[in-house]
């Protein structure tokens, strides 16, 4: 993340960086994620309650590296990844590997 991101963002998007609610989303602390209020509902505003099974697979699949990311933020002069800390992809985007698809349909 760049030095300056965050006086950028603050500058461009006033209030935007200290919201933990949109119209129809609440960020979850304990998640650390934005869940759909239909999906994790009543007054669990962390989400360490949460039932629902997509975003509970969506916590596992992310926290890796949302953790790592904290860690990252401690010392932003010094955020160099190394090989170790690489992981594997979260997931396919679903439009890439269609997008994928046509493209070697027409190919052959």
């Amino acid at each position: 993340m760049p030095l300056l991101s965050e006086s950028i963002l603050r500058r461009k998007y006033p209030g935007a960086l200290d919201r933990f609610t949109e119209p129809g989303h609440t960020f979850k602390r304990f998640l650390r994620l934005w869940v759909k209020d239909k999906d994790c509902p009543g007054d669990d505003n962390d989400g360490e309650y949460c039932q629902d099974e997509e975003v509970k697979e969506e916590y596992l699949k992310t926290r890796a590296y949302t953790r790592q990311h904290l860690e990252l933020l401690k010392d932003p002069e010094n955020n160099e990844l190394s090989k170790d800390m690489e992981t594997v992809p979260m997931r396919f985007d679903e439009y890439l590997v269609e997008y994928a698809r046509e493209l070697n349909a027409r190919l052959q």
